[in-house]
């Protein structure tokens, strides 16, 4: 029998949700899963910082480690930042760290949400619809694929944002983070009743991501127009190659190419 409904309840204020995924946790031997764990923070800490959030880290919400990753809330204020510059920093902090580290290379996904999310100081706090969707948008299949299809000593980070934050923030035009270096793909999880558009953003392509071909000549839309500039919607089984369409517009903005090489040489 389903449960009564009152009459009206008190809507929590939305709060921006920054969710972490270590890929390859289950492949590690069990003596590392506690290390790495304590890592994640660790990497996720020291980015923040170097993004110029370090704030964010000292006031986030109701923070959970998941063993292979970490989720918190935070002020929407800082959703701008978020996207930019800190994605961007975080790839860059992996390069070094990966380059430098004897332990297990580090490549993480990245999950970018908002929603009503209770934070009284109650226990409870936190949980709700918006917190339960990214998780599931950090195990959708469009960001585990892009990490997959990449190579893994070039491409260390992938972001999938959310609907409403590439709306209220991409597109409302309060970050650097150019809406046509996003994919729009459909996001879900195998075995479970989740499906919601979102956006894919890889700051530092690589791999298949670039030597894919060229998108299919007439892809179904998930908007009834493209943005300017954009770079595609799509349905998720075409997004490989419009993700490597979009990565070869993008590549000379995200790094120089060398003499005499073309994209993906």
């Amino acid at each position: 029998m389903p449960e009564p409904r009152p009459e009206h309840a008190a809507l929590p204020a939305p709060l921006g949700i920054l969710g972490f995924d270590f890929v390859g946790f289950t492949d590690l031997a069990a003596v590392h899963h506690a290390p790495v764990s304590a890592l994640i923070e660790q990497i996720v800490h020291r980015s923040l910082v170097t993004a110029g959030l370090g704030e964010l880290w000292d006031t986030k919400r109701f923070p959970a480690n998941t063993g292979d990753g970490i989720v918190f809330g935070f002020d929407t204020r800082s959703l701008p930042s978020v996207l930019s510059p800190y994605l961007d920093v975080l790839e860059q902090d992996l390069v070094r760290h990966n380059a430098t580290s004897p332990g297990p290379r580090v490549r993480l996904r990245v999950a970018i949400h908002l929603g009503p999310l209770p934070d009284s100081g109650a226990p409870g706090d936190g949980n709700g619809t918006a917190r339960n969707d990214t998780h599931r948008l950090l195990d959708s299949t469009p960001v585990k694929q892009a990490l997959k299809e990449a190579d893994p000593e070039a491409t260390h980070v992938a972001a999938i944002i959310s609907q409403r934050v590439f709306e209220d923030v991409v597109l409302g035009g309060y970050t650097a983070l150019h809406p046509a270096r996003c994919i729009a793909v459909e996001a879900t999880v195998p075995g479970k009743r989740f499906a919601q558009p979102a956006w894919v953003y890889v700051p530092r392509p690589s791999g298949d991501l670039l030597r894919l071909g060229p998108a299919p000549a007439a892809p179904r839309t998930l908007r009834p127009k493209p943005l300017p500039l954009s770079c595609g919607h799509f349905d998720y089984a075409l997004s490989l190659k419009h993700l490597a369409q979009a990565c070869e517009e993008a590549a000379d903005a995200l790094r120089p190419l060398a003499p005499g090489r073309g994209v993906g040489a």
